[in-house]
């Protein structure tokens, strides 16, 4: 500590210190701002508008029947189940019904009424409908749709439906 002859001097303190002091102080209090914001965000986005796999199947059948419904009068009284298209080249091989498709199409299919619309949201067209036709007793038990020769699907195993297996639901 400093001694002062003069007792009419007052103490001063180094402003570099000081300045320095609170610099140091400031970081901390702003980083842990920054924690409790991102904490906060995190903490919102997952109450409010996290979906599960269930809420997100919902919202992506909403919106396919929202835009497949602009562009043609659709089944009332049937709730459609979607699949979506991921190896169109294979199905385009094997399924007429395919052809004009491409990677991200998605089919609608309507158990109850037999039909089956394939959508591109990407080009925002109807790429091709068709009836949905179950050939034998068996196939009415199954749970794979089956759409006539005028092209169609014979298996799941070439679409995949991220939220769910394609169920006809004709058969339960």
């Amino acid at each position: 500590m400093k001694s002062y002859s003069n007792t009419n001097q007052i103490p001063t303190i180094n402003r570099e210190h000081f300045y320095q002091f609170f610099r140091s102080r400031s970081r901390i209090a702003v980083m842990v701002a920054v924690v409790l914001i991102i904490l906060g965000g995190y903490f919102v986005y997952e109450k409010y508008f996290h979906l599960t796999p269930a809420e997100r199947a919902k919202k992506e059948l909403a919106a396919a029947v929202a835009g497949v419904s602009k562009l043609i009068i659709l089944p009332q009284g049937d709730e459609p189940v979607l699949a979506t298209v991921t190896d169109a080249k294979t199905l385009i091989a094997q399924q007429a019904f395919f052809a004009g498709s491409v990677n991200g199409d998605q089919l609608l299919l309507f158990p109850r009424n037999l039909k089956a619309i394939l959508w591109s949201p990407s080009r925002n067209v109807i790429v091709n409908v068709g009836p949905i036709q179950q050939t034998s007793p068996e196939a009415a038990k199954s749970e794979t749709p089956v759409i006539s020769a005028t092209g169609g699907i014979t298996g799941q195993a070439n679409l995949n439906d991220s939220k769910s297996k394609i169920k006809n639901k004709k058969s339960k």
